[in-house]
Order: structure tokens, then sequence, then C-alpha cells
């Protein structure tokens, strides 16, 4: 069985490659998942319990948002059942209204739960005003 640490690098590998189904196939049935940040200004934002929910959110990054990198920028911090990844996105707003074609660099913080092979939690901390402002 991978670690948990195997796991969370490979939902960033799937994600990276585009794979939306490689990632929720690491995810359990049922997730407390929360991207924090203004639901007003980021559709994805707030919280998520189900795959099909994680799924939505991962289509709709990927039509508000150009990836140009992506990754963790420093090691894994694991805690018992908790990994803490620290890293870093690059990215360009595509059209969504005032923020259209913006550029950015976002620090980010991603803290995971797993259990039994399977991500249970995740919970995401990004500069969102690098992207808004």
């Amino acid at each position: 069985m991978p670690t948990p640490a195997e796991i969370v690098m490979a939902s960033y590998e799937a994600y990276n490659a585009g794979n939306v189904e490689g990632v929720l196939m690491l995810f359990a049935d049922e997730v407390e998942w929360e991207f924090v940040g203004p639901q007003s200004e980021l559709r994805y934002a707030g919280p998520r319990r189900t795959k099909a929910e994680i799924r939505d959110v991962l289509l709709q990054m990927g039509e508000d948002e150009e990836v140009h990198a992506f990754g963790p920028t420093e090691d894994i911090i694991e805690c018992g059942d908790r990994l803490v990844v620290i890293g870093e996105i690059k990215g360009k707003v595509k059209c969504s209204g005032r923020h259209c074609g913006r550029e950015y660099v976002s620090p980010w913080v991603h803290i995971f739960t797993l259990r039994e092979g399977k991500i249970v939690g995740w919970r995401g901390f990004y500069d969102t005003a690098a992207r808004l402002l």
C-alpha cells in the first residue's frame, strides 16, 4: 500500500496531467473538502462533501484558470493521519468578470486527512488576493 505522502503526491501528479478521475480515485466516497476563499468571487470556494461535488470543482477550476505551474515547494509535513503541503501555483485567469486575463502567483497550503489509504479530508488555503486584486 502506498504511503500517505505517496497518495498525496499522486493526487498532484493526476491534477497536473488533467486527470480528474485519477484525482478522484484517491478520495473516499465521503469527504470533507473545503477551498477556503470568498465564494462571491470564486465559484469553487467553499465546502464540498462528495466526489461528484469535487469533480465539479476541479472542472470549474479548469474552466476558469490556465495553470502554468502547480505543486509543492517544500517537504510534506506528516502528523498522524494529517499531512500539510506548502506549494505554489502560477496561472492566468481565463475570463471571469473583471479578472479576465489576470496572471498571478499564489502560495498555498493544503491540509490532507487520510484513512485506510484514501483521502477523507482536504482544506486549501490560497493567497486569493493575488488572483483577485
